[in-house]
């Protein structure tokens, strides 16, 4: 009888040594992995480990990988090769990542025991960039205009409790993005699926979501304006969604169109982004950042 074709030789089974020498090389690939994550400096320890070696902040990883101590879940960690805003203090960025959603207040322009004149949400960096960028602009121009910022970490608390475990119950969502008032979420996903979790929701009429629509292959910036999620488009989509304010803003409306037209000519004239546009920060952190190191282009090396 001819071999099992799935049957193999004793010949072919790995022998110690090659035993040891693949535990080695996995030892140090998963060495190098988190040596490039948590090192700013000396990844393979060519002198001794300094404390000045240690990345100062690390608040994504730290938030967010305290999740592998789950059980019964698939935890997909996944790393950008650029570097990225951090928004959150360490112990701010465990607990948000703790509730998977939550106002920040930080950005947030409603005064405490007042209700917003729009709710704007996102989830993924980049979203997340854009709508902090846009309430910069909302902050400018429309000083009096109240906007609630909620970013979300785990989608599935957009769900009803009685259909995910993890979904919020409709009191919670509802004092987050109220039954009332018009939502712009900003996902880094289809925005059908926005529309998916939340359908159940009270206020679900006056959810528009943003996301990808699998378009664009020029620069970070016009990559976004291509799937409508600039931080240009997302003010649009407030003065056209907040009752009243699309006359008062009009000249601010075209004034913002006309912007998205010039950033689209710069990108495909020049082949990059415009600096007011790449080099974006939050005002507050104006003057402490490194300027080296510019917003957009933390995530926009990966799309070239």
């Amino acid at each position: 009888m001819p071999p099992h074709p799935w049957s193999y030789h004793p010949a072919d089974i790995a022998s110690s040594e090659d035993v040891a020498a693949i535990d080695r090389w996995w030892r140090a690939t998963t060495y190098l992995s988190v040596g490039q994550i948590y090192l700013l400096d000396n990844p393979v320890l060519r002198e001794p480990l300094r404390r000045d070696h240690v990345k100062p902040r690390l608040v994504g990883h730290w938030g967010t990988t305290a999740g592998l101590r789950s059980r019964d879940y698939v935890n997909v960690v996944v790393a950008g090769k650029q570097p990225q805003a951090s928004w959150l203090t360490m112990n701010e960025a465990i607990d948000h990542c703790t509730r998977g959603i939550g106002i920040w207040g930080f950005a947030s322009t409603v005064p405490l025991g007042e209700k917003p004149d729009a709710v704007m949400g996102a989830a993924g960096d980049v979203p997340t960039l854009e709508v902090l960028a846009a309430i910069d602009i909302i902050r400018k121009e429309l000083p009096r205009l109240k906007v609630r910022m909620i970013n979300v970490v785990d989608l599935m608390r957009l769900q009803p409790e009685k259909e995910h475990p993890r979904g919020l119950s409709d009191r919670d969502f509802d004092q987050l993005f109220t039954t009332d008032k018009p939502i712009i979420f900003n996902d880094h996903g289809y925005p059908w699926l926005i529309h998916r979790l939340t359908h159940r929701r009270t206020g679900h009429a006056n959810l528009h979501a943003r996301g990808y629509k699998e378009e664009g292959t020029t620069t970070p910036f016009d990559i976004a304006m291509m799937n409508d999620i600039d931080r240009y488009h997302l003010v649009i989509d407030v003065i056209d969604r907040v009752p009243g304010l699309g006359t008062r803003a009009a000249s601010l409306r075209q004034k913002l169109f006309d912007m998205r037209l010039g950033a689209r000519r710069d990108a495909r004239e020049f082949g990059e982004d415009q600096p007011q546009v790449a080099d974006w920060v939050w005002p507050d952190a104006r003057g402490l950042v490194d300027n080296a190191v510019d917003a957009v282009a933390a995530t926009g090396g990966d799309n070239k």
